[in-house]
């Protein structure tokens, strides 16, 4: 179920975004259109999709506005846990397949695969693949600074289907709120400003499902930070990052002191660090949960094309002229925090820099227990 709001009451979602970063052909691939969606394309309108159908079905809500239905949505699972190539002392509720590059960069983009069939998603667990412009500060949980866009399957949130997501954290991952961090989107942490006529809104499903030894279904994920100069985006914002998918904006962080601007420091017009990854959450990890990373097999050397998730041709925006620059071998490092007898990943040269990521969690008694 999706909402149309007349862009005028959503400030910050009108006018012309600069144009969308370069975006490399690939026809080898299956198509990746994504179907155009009721209000989709129409300036005068912001899409906002509603999380879950759960109240609908229950019956507990008989919502006659949006903001009747957000005053009864349920609060989802908060993004807690560690990050790519952090300890894990405590809070050890998640497990990765990660790559890093250490750069100073005003953007990062990837073809990402993470929807696949049939995909296995445990209750209180969930799947994501990630790219973030990050800036880990001195302490993950009280300092660090991110934005995240992602392809995931999260239950807590609104079902078992592929959907595009955000996070976004100023102040480590132990403070969420409003401006401050957590889940962007409808009913979670104010921050990210969805754009008036864009194809794509957050929650929306992922078209087009790849699948092991058949189709292969990828979208085209991108970021840029534009300052103010670039982009008028309101009183006190200095600029604003931009997430895309394909060849469209589908909305932005504006970045500034006070609300209803972010309040990013550490990455307030670029970040140094860029990370792409897959990611699986357990609620109780005691017995580490079966979700799927994506596919189910693992990635190798021998299994990598039409049976694992990727990122492919990585690369960033050079903070220093805002050239595109694809990533080499050489410069993408793998990051800790995972388990091999989970999940695993691979990097080789195959469109540019191509990173494959995959796995089954638990498959028996003592196969996959990493705590």
């Amino acid at each position: 179920m999706v909402d149309l709001v007349a862009a005028e009451s959503v400030p910050g979602s009108q006018g012309s975004p600069p144009p969308p970063t370069f975006k490399p052909d690939r026809p080898e691939l299956r198509n990746r259109a994504f179907p155009l969606r009721i209000g989709a394309g129409d300036p005068s309108l912001v899409r906002f999709v509603r999380p879950t159908f759960d109240h609908y079905v229950t019956g507990a809500a008989r919502s006659d506005s949006l903001l009747s239905y957000l005053a009864k949505l349920p609060v989802g699972i908060a993004p807690t846990g560690f990050a790519p190539g952090a300890p894990c002392a405590d809070n050890c509720e998640r497990l990765y397949a990660a790559s890093r590059q250490n750069v100073n960069s005003r953007g990062a983009f990837s073809w990402m695969n993470a929807r696949w069939s049939p995909g296995e998603v445990q209750t209180n667990t969930f799947f994501l693949s990630q790219m973030n412009v990050i800036d880990l500060g001195t302490n993950i949980k009280t300092n660090a600074e991110w934005i995240g866009w992602i392809i995931g399957r999260n239950p807590q949130l609104n079902g078992p289907q592929a959907r595009f997501y955000s996070e976004f954290f100023t102040q480590g991952m132990s403070n969420t709120g409003p401006y401050v961090g957590g889940w962007a989107g409808t009913a979670r942490n104010a921050g990210f400003i969805p754009m008036a006529g864009a194809l794509v809104a957050l929650d929306d499903q992922v078209p087009g499902i790849s699948t092991v030894d058949g189709d292969q279904y990828d979208q085209w994920m991108f970021m840029d930070y534009f300052p103010s100069s670039s982009w008028n985006c309101g009183t006190g914002c200095t600029g604003s990052w931009w997430l895309g998918v394909n060849s469209g904006w589908v909305g932005h962080y504006p970045v500034g002191a006070a609300s209803p601007n972010v309040p990013f420091d550490l990455i307030a017009s670029s970040a140094p660090n860029v990370d792409w990854y897959g990611e699986v959450y357990d609620a109780s990890p005691g017995t580490w949960t079966s979700t799927d990373m994506g596919s189910a097999q693992f990635a190798s050397s021998s299994s990598t094309w039409q049976q694992t998730g990727w990122f492919a041709e990585m690369g960033y925006r050079r903070a220093s002229d805002y050239t595109p620059l694809y990533s080499t071998l050489t410069e993408v490092a793998e990051v800790g925090g995972d388990d091999p007898d989970c999940y695993t990943r691979y990097e080789e040269t195959f469109w540019n820099t191509t990173v494959w990521y995959g796995g089954p969690g638990r498959t028996g008694t003592g196969v996959c227990d990493p705590f």
